[in-house]
């Protein structure tokens, strides 16, 4: 009986031990105790660390932010666009983008021909179907070979406005300031995309042209529209020139010198064109300019403006170098003379 009683006390203890060695890890022949370096680890603290597998405790990098320029376009008939979207320069993929902030602010669309056209507000810039093909292609384009930043267009324009139309309290320099604010904001929250700039584009002077607006009263107008959007956020004005007139060449000429006075004089206003003003042959019917010019002046001035931002203290402006040639009233038909009328008779 004794002799039974051992045999069962030796037969449990040797199943202790052996469980317990089938328990513990195998350590490899080099002691380094680590395992099959193909297989998975199940460390729970493993999982969603922030490692790196160059090197542990290496915090890992948030994405890259695409730094993009904000430029606000904003004016009259010739910053809307008269043109024909169908001729319109092209953006390539990924060089400009626009900002709905009107009909969808809650995305980045790519750079089209169709720019701003769907972006109208009642009771503030409200330019219908008219905005048919503008310079924003161009320009976008030609900014960005020079500075390789995509710029983010905000649309704030509509035909046939005057400075004083552009006043506080009648609900376009509000909308526009709004807007741009509405695009900085998405920019600063969207975590793909960095603010470097924030500028504005402005072209218009024609309408103020025809109302026969003194230079005075147009430049404190433009200074106190401008004036509100420096005050929030807007650094710099890049001013696209208007353009020449035959049927009133001195109302025009008047605008065009005060844009020129203006930019010489604050240097918050930076003239980017003059090309409009050589571009008569190239009017449109019922107003504006036809799709070539606007890519004409769209891409002198892109040109010019990034020129401007790569350098804004050795900054020159260049000229489209286009003379004006304005009719006279004493052009036409006439009597001919002889040739010699005009000489002294020798004696």
């Amino acid at each position: 009986m004794k002799r039974v009683l051992w045999l069962l006390l030796i037969s449990l203890l040797l199943c202790g031990v052996l469980s317990s060695c089938a328990d513990d890890p195998a350590t490899p022949p080099d002691g380094t105790g680590t395992t099959d370096p193909g297989a998975e680890s199940t460390d729970p603290g493993d999982i969603g660390s922030g490692e790196t597998p160059e090197g542990p405790g290496t915090p890992e990098q948030p994405g890259e932010q695409t730094e993009v320029d904000v430029v606000l376009f904003i004016g009259g008939t010739n910053m809307a666009g008269r043109g024909d979207a169908a001729s319109s320069a092209e953006c390539a993929e990924g060089h400009a983008y626009e900002f709905r902030a009107i009909s969808d602010p809650t995305r980045l669309y790519p750079m089209t021909a169709e720019f701003g056209s769907a972006e109208n507000k009642n009771y503030g810039l409200q330019d219908g179907g008219r905005k048919t093909g503008s310079l924003v292609p161009a320009f976008c384009e030609a900014y960005y070979q020079s500075t390789q930043t995509p710029i983010v267009a905000v649309s704030a324009s509509e035909g046939d406005t005057t400075v004083q139309d552009w006043g506080a309290g009648k609900g376009k320099l509000e909308d526009a300031a709004e807007r741009l604010a509405a695009a900085v904001e998405f920019i600063d929250q969207s975590g793909t995309y960095r603010v470097r700039h924030v500028l504005a584009v402005w072209c218009q002077g024609e309408a103020d042209a025809e109302a026969g607006t003194v230079a005075a009263d147009y430049i404190r107008g433009v200074e106190a529209l401008f004036g509100a959007l420096f005050r929030r956020g807007l650094e710099t004005c890049l001013v696209i020139q208007t353009g020449a007139s035959v049927a009133k060449p001195v109302q025009y000429e008047i605008i065009r010198e005060a844009q020129l006075q203006l930019c010489s004089e604050n240097d918050r206003f930076v003239m980017i064109s003059d090309a409009f003003a050589g571009l008569l042959e190239m009017t449109a019917e019922g107003g504006g300019y036809t799709q070539e010019a606007y890519n004409l002046v769209g891409a002198g001035a892109g040109e010019n403006a990034a020129r401007y931002v790569l350098d804004p203290e050795g900054y020159t402006f260049v000229s489209a170098s286009a003379e004006v040639e304005e009719e006279d009233q004493y052009n036409g038909p006439g009597i001919e003379l002889p040739v010699d009328v005009w000489k002294k008779t020798e004696d």
